[in-house]
C-alpha cells in the first residue's frame, strides 16, 4: 500500500487559487437549480451528479460550492480535469487540499507520523464550522472512493459532499450509502420552462428545441443557436462531433455496436434486439448502457424496455444507415414481424413507412388497419401515415387506396375518402391476376359499399 504523500504548500495554494477563479466562472450566468442541490436534498451527505457529458455535472458542482460559501461555509472546490501539482493522486490532492484549507496552524512541510488522509479526517471532525467538499471529474474509482466512503461515513453531517464522476461508475460504491442521492439525467436535463429561460425562447420556439433535445442541456443550447428550422438537429456538424467524441468516446467498441443497433428500433428491449439481430447477449449490453453509461433510460411506462433520447437516436440511425447500407431494409423487415407476431400493428406501419416500402406495407397492413382502427381507436394517427405514401403510389395500388378511404371515412372526412374512391375507378381496366392486390382490398373498391361498412 503506498503512503498518501504531502504535497509542496505553495503547489496546493496555487492549485486552490486557481479552483476558486474556475468556480466562480462556472457559477456566473448558468441557471440555478435549486431542485438539482442541497436546498432540494436538505437530508443528502452526498450529492452524486451520474450523466453523459454535456448534462451541466460541472456547473451543479461548481454551484454547490458558491452556495457553500453563500452559507458562511467553509467549501473544498476541486475541478480534476484541470492541471494539477504532479506525483499527487486524486486521493492526495483532496486530502491535502481539505488540510490546507482547515489546518489553523498552516500548512507545513513537516513530516508527520499521520498520513495526510487521518490528518483530514481529523480536521473535518474537528471542524466548528459546516464544510462542503465539492469535486468534479472524479475518476480514480479505487483510492479515491474509499478516502470518500471514509468522509461519508466518518464525519459529522456538518460535513456535505457534492461530486460528480469523469468515468462512469467512479463513485459506485458510494452509491450504496444511504444518505447518497444520486442525480441522474432525468433530473439534470432542461424542463420546458428552463429551455425557454436559458435560451430566451418564446413558448413555441421552446418546445421545438425541447422536442428535439429531450431537454438535454448541451443539446439544448448548440440547438438554439443553429436556428435550424428542420425536425433534427443530428446533421448539425457541431451535434455529430459532439456525440462522436464526447458521449461516445468512453463506451467501448461492443456497446457502442449494440447501442447503436438498438436505435434502429422502433421499441428497445432485450427480446427484440437479440431476435432482430440475432443474438443472445443484448441485455446484459443493455444493461449496462443504462446504469453505467446513462445513454438508454428504463422505461416509467413499460417493465423491460428503455428509451433513448431523440436526438441520439437520430444520429445513432444515421450511422447505423452508413454501416449496414441495403441491409437496413432487412432489420427493418425483422422488426416490422417481430411486431406484427406480437399484434402491435402501429409499430408495424411505423417501420413500413420507414422502409419506404410500401407494396410490403400494404402485405401487412390489412389486419393491421382493422385493429387499429376499431380496437385501438388510431385513425388520425392512421391518416398521418397514409399521408407519407406518395399520392401516386396509393392511386396505383388498390389496396393502400381502399384502406385510405376506409380510414378516412372513419375520421369523419368522407368527402376526401370517396374523392380517393372516385379517382380508382377512372383507372384503366386490367387483369385482376395481374393487380399488386395480394390482401383483397379491390373487393371492396365499390363505393356503395363504405356506408354500409360505417354502419
Amino acid at each position: 500500500m503506498t503512503t498518501p504523500s504531502r504535497a509542496n504548500p505553495d503547489d496546493i495554494s496555487d492549485f486552490l487559487e486557481r479552483m476558486n477563479t474556475r468556480r466562480t466562472r462556472y457559477s456566473r450566468g448558468y441557471l440555478k437549480r435549486d431542485r438539482l442541490s442541497f436546498v432540494g436534498h436538505p437530508t443528502a451527505k452526498c450529492l452524486r451528479y451520474k450523466a453523459p457529458p454535456g448534462f451541466g455535472k460541472s456547473v451543479q458542482v461548481a454551484q454547490c460550492a458558491q452556495a457553500a460559501l453563500e452559507r458562511n461555509e467553509d467549501c473544498i472546490y476541486l475541478d480534476f480535469s484541470s492541471f494539477r501539482p504532479k506525483d499527487l493522486s486524486e486521493a492526495d490532492l483532496i486530502a491535502n487540499s481539505i488540510v490546507a484549507a482547515l489546518s489553523s496552524e498552516g500548512f507545513s512541510e513537516t513530516p508527520t507520523t499521520s498520513s495526510v488522509n487521518i490528518l483530514a479526517l481529523r480536521l473535518l471532525t474537528d471542524h466548528e464550522r459546516p464544510v462542503t467538499i465539492c469535486l468534479d471529474g472524479v475518476t480514480d474509482a479505487a483510492t479515491t472512493q474509499r478516502f470518500l466512503r471514509a468522509i461519508a461515513l466518518e464525519t459529522p453531517e456538518t460535513v456535505r459532499l457534492a461530486l460528480s464522476e469523469g468515468l462512469p461508475d467512479a463513485m459506485a460504491s458510494l452509491s450504496a450509502l444511504s444518505d447518497v442521492v444520486t442525480i441522474g439525467p432525468d433530473d439534470l436535463g432542461f424542463t420546458l420552462d428552463e429551455t425557454g429561460s436559458v435560451l430566451s425562447l418564446d413558448a413555441d420556439q421552446a418546445r421545438r428545441i425541447f422536442d428535439l433535445t429531450g431537454g438535454w442541456p448541451l443539446l439544448c443550447a448548440l440547438a438554439g443557436k443553429s436556428n435550424t428550422p428542420g425536425v433534427g438537429i443530428a446533421h448539425l456538424p457541431e451535434v455529430q462531433a459532439y456525440f462522436e467524441n464526447d458521449v461516445l468516446a468512453q463506451v467501448p467498441q461492443p456497446l457502442r455496436d449494440c447501442l447503436m443497433k438498438a436505435s434502429w428500433l422502433e421499441e428497445i428491449n432485450e427480446d427484440v434486439c437479440n431476435y432482430v439481430f440475432k443474438t443472445d447477449a443484448a441485455g446484459l449490453k443493455l444493461a449496462k448502457l443504462e446504469s453505467h453509461y446513462r445513454l438508454l433510460a428504463s422505461s416509467t411506462a413499460t417493465p423491460n424496455r428503455y428509451e433513448m433520447n431523440r436526438a441520439l437516436k437520430e444520429y445513432l440511425r444515421n450511422r447505423f444507415i452508413e454501416a449496414n447500407g441495403s441491409r437496413q431494409s432487412y432489420f427493418l423487415k425483422r422488426i416490422a414481424f417481430w411486431h406484427w407476431r406480437r399484434r402491435e400493428y402501429r409499430l408495424v406501419i411505423k417501420v413500413a413507412l420507414r422502409a419506404q416500402d410500401h407494396n410490403w406495407a400494404q402485405r401487412l397492413g390489412e389486419q393491421a388497419l382493422l385493429d387499429l382502427a376499431l380496437r385501438q381507436g388510431e385513425i388520425e394517427a392512421l391518416i398521418t401515415w397514409f399521408t407519407g405514401i406518395p399520392r401516386f403510389k396509393l392511386i396505383q395500388t388498390p389496396s393502400l387506396a381502399i384502406g385510405y378511404a376506409w380510414v378516412l371515412y372513419f375520421g369523419q372526412r368522407a368527402q376526401e375518402a370517396q374523392e380517393v374512391l372516385d379517382r380508382l375507378n377512372v383507372l384503366p381496366a386490367s387483369d385482376p391476376a395481374k393487380q399488386d392486390d395480394p390482401n383483397g382490398w379491390g373487393n371492396w373498391s365499390t363505393p356503395l359499399v363504405w356506408p354500409h361498412m360505417m354502419k
